[in-house]
């Protein structure tokens, strides 16, 4: 019960729940258009594995607009 809950996929702290509060958790962003990139400003999600509509970094100066995020190549 005092053991510290890691993302391992087991029941670390024997609470019934598995990589709850885990501390190797990593952030993800909400990524409303599905571009890879969360919106500029969006609160990170700490989670093991990356949840559905979010994505590993955030800077995405328009997350409505797919087309328009870091990793974009710029035209005229």
């Amino acid at each position: 019960p005092a053991a510290l809950e890691s993302c391992d996929g087991l029941d670390n702290d024997c609470d019934g729940l598995t990589d709850n509060n885990a501390l190797d958790q990593v952030p993800f962003y909400i990524d409303a258009d599905g571009d890879g990139f969360g919106g500029v400003g969006s609160l990170p999600i700490y989670a093991c594995n990356q949840p559905n509509g979010a994505a590993p970094v955030d800077g995405d100066c328009d997350d409505a607009d797919d087309t328009r995020n870091p990793g974009a190549t710029e035209v005229c």
